[in-house]
């Protein structure tokens, strides 16, 4: 996480500096990524560069953990709407999350996160495994009293978490496909169906 000093700053200079990382993440990928860059860009000294931020996994990180919190809000959104159905609500999350990433986020900055993901042994972008969002909705009690338990053969909590696992990583897998160009959108929407209705013959009445 940022230090406090950096969630204190004014607006303008947050968002001036949240710009800076992504632009030299999106053209150099982590591993080139200038940390010298960054500071040009945004504007403030070395100094301030590393009072913000430890090193360049928590420039990044902090990145993704922005997109993580979108992720659980439209959540808690959908699983009202689709009426607690957590299969509907991770069929529109996935919807919404490939759109974010790819048209809003625009198409570069994401296929370098994850190529970096890929390619890196010591796992720093450990933010974007399945399991912060997983964390995340799992611990809010608004998301969890409005899942449907009663279609499932065994509604535990932990067959719901082993449920919400597997969906979160077949959806990160099928969205990372598409956006590092394995497959196409309609491919990986495809799969990513497939498999839904895999997990929900096993799980559900």
């Amino acid at each position: 996480m940022p230090s406090e000093a950096f969630y204190k700053l004014d607006e303008c200079k947050k968002k001036k500096i949240v710009e800076a990382i992504k632009r030299e993440f999106e053209c150099n990928g982590f591993e080139k990524a200038s940390v010298n860059k960054i500071i040009e860009n945004a504007g403030i000294s070395k100094g301030s560069f590393w009072f913000y931020f430890e090193n360049k996994e928590e420039a990044i990180n902090f990145i993704i953990e922005s997109y993580i919190e979108i992720e659980k809000e439209k959540a808690l959104e959908l699983i009202k709407e689709k009426n607690g159905d957590i299969f509907e609500t991770y069929i529109g999350l996935y919807d919404f999350i490939k759109e974010q990433k790819i048209e809003e986020y625009k198409r570069e900055l994401l296929p370098s996160i994850f190529k970096d993901l890929i390619i890196n042994k010591e796992k720093i972008f450990k933010k974007f495994s399945p399991m912060p969002l997983l964390d995340a909705l799992m611990r809010n009690d608004d998301f969890n009293k409005n899942i449907n338990m009663n279609r499932f053969k065994r509604p535990t909590k932990q067959e719901i978490i082993s449920v919400i696992k597997i969906l979160n990583y077949i959806m990160r897998t099928n969205i990372i496909d598409q956006i590092t160009g394995n497959i196409e959108e309609k491919e990986s929407k495809e799969n990513f169906l497939r498999e839904i209705e895999i997990v929900k013959k096993g799980v559900l009445k």
